[in-house]
């Protein structure tokens, strides 16, 4: 049998690790794990891009208009929505209807 080369772990899985093995409540201040808990936000929370989006959502101002057919940004929860829905219709299918449908009340 051919052989298997092993997986390596993603790269914040190295923080991850650091972040579960290094005894916090021994050593609360060290540097590692403070240098693992930044790297950890920054990679897989891209906290820097998200706090600049909250701060640019807060500064904002919020209109709420009604409309007399979904938007395009409310299709994919349409979609959602449908797939709770128990039917002997195919999502594939409803979805296509759905998009015919709306495609025809847009002109």
């Amino acid at each position: 049998p051919p052989r298997r080369t092993p997986q390596r772990a993603p790269a914040a899985g190295v923080e991850q690790l650091v972040l579960r093995c290094l005894p916090r409540q021994y050593d609360p201040e060290n540097l590692l794990l403070h240098q693992a808990r930044r790297e950890v936000l920054e990679r897989q929370l891209e906290q820097s891009r998200l706090r600049a989006a909250l701060e640019r959502i807060g500064a904002g101002k919020i209109l709420l208009i009604d409309v007399a057919r979904p938007t395009p940004f409310a299709f994919p929860l349409l979609v959602d929505r449908l797939r709770e829905r128990i039917s002997s219709e195919k999502v594939e299918d409803r979805v296509r209807r759905m998009q015919i449908q709306l495609e025809k009340a847009a002109g």
